[in-house]
């Protein structure tokens, strides 16, 4: 159980603390999803009315030219980013291969699809994929471009060098360099122009992409790209000549349209609306606070464990660290945690207290008989701090509480029925919270994970899907203001998708209760530390 407030002398330093305004995010939003407009008709142009036979070609021009201005800038010291180094790979690892995706595909679909909107299996596919590039790309270069890191500058440089020989190697290989070096435009100075100039605007693309997710949300990015696609298509239908009226096409274009304007008009509403004082930019304010001067109280059961987490922030951040030691396991607690609390001004809540009274699973009769111990820990907690620190943040309008809920929250799981069945509580009791108070400039999220590697789960081996702890918390932070429901991290939402595709009656049969009592024990005591 962690609450965070703020440390004396933590906006000493406005400068050092400085976050994007609502302007900075407006207008990162418009700069990409104009470059990103701009090349569309400019890749047009080249692909369709001069029919260069090379959409790979193209993005090779494009990378070479964003690498030649990164690192002549860098040489003029007009900008800094990392010198290479072995690491640098290993961080920046799978977003090249999605910024290459996202660049073919893009590429792809403009050279495939013209503005008649006619049916191409082969041009909705690659529109289909890039939108799938794009909002993966967007989720990831959201967390590769941390300062501390490569920043901003050394994802783009290092996207670029790492991906621009295979992508030169797949165009040798395919016969797309060939045709392109025999191109028969290569004489025409406007040709030579626009080629130039897509290549320009290929790197402002690269550029604006990554400060719309730097100053947005991924999604934001996402939703402004499919935006521009669609703008693309409408305007092709009212200046382009060459449309075909369909009342089909007509129809579905002007649903999209509408969705996106409709998103937009929501997220600018919910930046510009005074009566809101807790949106997306405050409370990544927040968050970057916390780890650069707000207080922090801690709560739990270990004294020791208190003390040892407490000298590490207080060593390593500087913050000051109050702790208290309480045990929700009992009920009795919450009148000294309420004593302890007078005086500060909590506006972040986490609650991530929580018993699994089984990690190997089994049957309801065969679990720890101590029932009540759970129900305080797991679902009184909840409902006890959140009633002693929402009162404050609802007089303040402005607050934060992330409850740490569990992917077998989602459904009931069989086996692990008391964890599940309480674990849902608080996914419930959450969103009808946050359906009471964000109107009162409150943010309350649920956080369904699956699995972590904790001392809970006895430290489960991790690999794709089981994170550290570490892991998921930085990749958690990123989702704070999408919905009020999240996973946590790519990979389990798309693992929730999976699962959710499972029919009920067969979640539920016997076949699948003996596949957990068998080869998920086996996998349990061969991956976690279960003697």
């Amino acid at each position: 159980m962690t609450a965070g407030g703020q440390a004396e002398g933590a906006g000493a330093d406005p400068a050092s603390a400085r976050l994007p305004s609502r302007v900075a995010k407006l207008l990162s939003a418009l700069f990409y999803g104009t470059c990103s407009f701009l090349l569309v008709l400019i890749n047009k142009a080249l692909l369709t009315t001069y029919r260069f036979p090379s959409p790979i070609v193209l993005g090779v021009g494009q990378m070479a030219v964003t690498i030649m201005i990164l690192y002549v800038s860098k040489l003029n010291k007009i900008i800094h980013f990392p010198d290479f180094d072995k690491k640098i790979p290993t961080k920046l690892f799978p977003l090249p291969l999605l910024y290459v995706g996202n660049h073919i595909s893009g590429l792809a679909s403009t050279s495939k699809l013209s503005s008649d909107l006619a049916f191409n299996l082969e041009g909705y596919i690659f529109v289909f994929l890039n939108d799938i590039f794009t909002a993966a790309n967007g989720v990831y270069t959201k967390q590769k471009m941390d300062p501390k890191e490569l920043g901003k500058y050394g994802v783009l440089f290092y996207n670029a060098c790492f991906m621009i020989i295979p992508t030169l190697i797949i165009s040798v290989s395919t016969g797309d360099l060939r045709q392109a070096t025999e191109f028969n435009q290569w004489k025409n100075v406007l040709f030579i122009i626009q080629f130039l100039l897509s290549c320009f605007l290929g790197f402002l693309l690269m550029y604006s992409t990554v400060l719309c997710s730097y100053y947005n949300s991924a999604l934001t990015t996402a939703v402004v790209g499919a935006i521009k696609n669609v703008s693309v298509a409408y305007i092709g239908m009212l200046v382009g000549g060459d449309y075909i009226f369909s009342v089909l096409n007509f129809v579905g274009l002007n649903i999209c349209m509408a969705g996106g304007l409709r998103y937009s008009f929501l997220t600018l509403g919910s930046q510009l609306k005074p009566k809101q004082p807790v949106d997306e930019e405050n409370i990544s304010q927040d968050l970057k606070l916390a780890r650069q001067g707000f207080n922090v109280v801690l709560i739990s059961r270990t004294l020791e464990k208190l003390q040892a987490i407490a000298a590490e922030i207080e060593l390593t951040i500087g913050s000051t660290v109050k702790i208290i030691q309480a045990d929700f396991a009992k009920d009795d607690i919450y009148d000294y945690i309420k004593e302890k609390l007078k005086g500060l001004e909590i506006g972040i809540l986490v609650n991530n207290v929580g018993m699994l009274p089984n990690l190997l699973p089994s049957h309801f009769l065969n679990t720890p008989a101590d029932i009540q111990s759970l129900i305080h820990c797991n679902i009184t907690s909840v409902v006890k701090m959140t009633q002693l620190i929402l009162k404050h943040m609802e007089s303040r309008q402005k607050g934060l509480i992330l409850n740490i809920s569990s992917g077998v929250a989602l459904f009931p799981w069989p086996l692990y029925s008391t964890y599940s069945a309480s674990k849902a509580f608080v996914c419930t009791f959450s969103k009808a919270l946050q359906a009471e108070y964000k109107e009162k400039g409150i943010i309350i999220q649920v956080l369904t994970p699956y699995a972590i590697s904790t001392p809970m789960t006895k430290y489960l081996s991790t690999n794709m899907i089981t994170k550290t702890a570490d892991e998921f918390v930085k990749e958690s932070l990123n989702y704070v203001t999408i919905g009020d429901e999240t996973c946590g991290c790519l990979t389990h939402e798309i693992l929730a998708v999976i699962l959710s595709l499972i029919p009920m009656w067969a979640f539920y049969s016997s076949v699948f209760q003996k596949m957990l009592l068998t080869r998920y024990t086996d996998y349990l005591k061969k991956n976690a530390n279960i003697r």
